[in-house]
């Protein structure tokens, strides 16, 4: 039994091929979409085509509806290619309608599996129109009710720290970064059998959940890597006076001193308070890059993110 990873539509396959550069071996990356032009670009045994044709231009990127039918229309072969999995990460932005359909496609047809899953998403930027967002406000609701869990990336709390200088494409890039790194702080958590209950455990508190990364390129730099991480963008952004509990998962080149760890801890209950469900999952990687990275997640209803007042600028356009 293997982890899962399936990319939806075109944004969500951008950040599964972003993963894949440093996929840990056993782990199956998927690429779906309706759209079989952008497929073929993709390694054959991977693709998951959605529907019998190549839909219409305005059905292909902008009807949810038309993508969640696809795919439910396939049920038994994606359950087919389901068999082999342990923990399903479906991967997708929210702006179009491949990505928000299918995800809440395969959300359900994972759920009657009894397959645990966690859908990842991006939210677009307000420059890139009414249409999007009210597409991505629709696509996100539905996600929310079919997935076991879900991680939210609002790109646009990464304006207040961003250069003013970046381009939409170059945050878009940033945000399917931080995402692989979610992504890689996941398989993690549910390494083993009884990682993945604890983890089941923590997801079960909400249905909703954000994400924040940090890293100490000292040995004795645990309590600002977590620092970091809770400053980072997409969990610093939203109220975690909201949270319900939180999950930290430590990597290290060499075993952390308790003390540290316990230090990290009181940091976290300082922030978020103490909860019924507060979990550290320490992981002990030769090959880390740096000696002690940490990835955060924190369970809430949380809602739309808290930007501050005044510190927003026009981002470059696409191109």
């Amino acid at each position: 039994m293997k982890p899962y990873i399936i990319g939806l539509g075109r944004r969500g396959s951008e950040i599964a091929r972003t993963f894949q550069q440093s996929v840990p071996s056993g782990c199956i990356i998927l690429y779906a979409d309706t759209d079989w032009e952008d497929l073929n670009i993709r390694p054959e045994s991977a693709r998951l085509p959605l529907g019998g044709q190549t839909p219409s231009e305005d059905l292909r990127y902008k009807d949810i509806e038309y993508a969640f039918h696809v795919t439910m229309r396939g049920e038994e072969r994606l359950r087919d290619r389901l068999r082999g999995a342990r923990v399903l990460f479906l991967v997708t932005g929210t702006g179009g309608g491949t990505g928000p359909g299918a995800a809440r496609a395969l959300a359900s047809i994972s759920r009657g599996m009894g397959l645990p899953t966690v859908a990842l998403f991006t939210v677009p930027f307000r420059i890139e129109g009414e249409k999007r967002s009210r597409r991505a406000l629709m696509g996100r609701s539905q996600i929310v009710r079919e997935a076991g869990w879900t991680l939210s990336f609002h790109q646009e709390a990464l304006l207040p720290m961003a250069d003013p200088s970046m381009s939409v494409r170059e945050l878009m890039q940033a945000t399917d970064e931080t995402m692989a790194m979610a992504i890689r702080g996941l398989l993690h958590a549910t390494e083993g059998a009884d990682d993945l209950s604890a983890f089941v455990e923590f997801m079960n508190l909400s249905p909703t959940g954000v994400f924040g990364y940090g890293l100490s390129d000292e040995s004795g730099g645990l309590k600002s890597a977590v620092g970091t991480a809770l400053t980072s963008p997409f969990i610093s952004s939203m109220p975690l006076t909201k949270t319900m509990g939180w999950f930290l998962v430590l990597c290290s080149r060499s075993p952390l001193p308790q003390d540290d760890v316990e230090q990290a801890r009181s940091l976290l209950v300082e922030r978020m308070g103490r909860l019924a469900c507060s979990r550290i999952r320490l992981c002990l990687l030769d090959s880390l890059k740096y000696p002690v990275e940490a990835f955060l997640y924190a369970t809430g209803d949380f809602g739309e993110p808290l930007y501050p007042s005044g510190v927003f600028f026009q981002p470059a356009p696409l191109g």
